[in-house]
């Protein structure tokens, strides 16, 4: 965590290397130093891995929203380290009204919120807490 730039009290840099119980590691790094607009998650596993890149917001300037995903191949039509890529482009996004029909849903249905419920909102500020605590060691 790192106020280097801004003169405010909010950091304007973070870098954190996560690890589970399980020994699972998460990278992240947030930064509003980036005069670019960037958004990007990868997600590597065993099997393959999993990208998304930009975000479809009213200004576009995250750039386009792409989802490319890749399964480990080692035969002799790829080269290791090159894995052929699935590309999904989109150009809509539909989060505003599936959120919302979410959450009629639960009021309507009177049933429990599963994703993005307080208990896991709880979890992520514990996590950001976390992540303070441990830079100021």
């Amino acid at each position: 965590v790192s106020t280097h730039f801004w003169n405010v009290d909010v950091e304007d840099n973070v870098f954190a290397i996560l690890r589970d119980t399980e020994g699972r590691t998460a990278m992240l790094h947030s930064s509003s130093t980036q005069w670019k607009h960037r958004f990007n998650l990868e997600i590597y596993m065993s099997e393959g891995y999993l990208s998304v890149n930009g975000i479809l917001s009213s200004t576009r300037s995250y750039g386009d929203e792409t989802v490319t995903i890749a399964r480990k191949k080692f035969d002799e039509g790829f080269a290791t380290g090159k894995p052929r890529e699935e590309i999904i482009y989109f150009d809509t996004d539909p989060s505003w009204e599936l959120e919302v029909a979410d959450f009629i849903r639960h009021i309507t249905e009177d049933s429990p919120v599963e994703s993005g419920n307080s208990e896991q909102a709880l979890k992520a500020m514990q996590l950001v807490f976390d992540i303070y605590a441990d830079d100021a060691k």
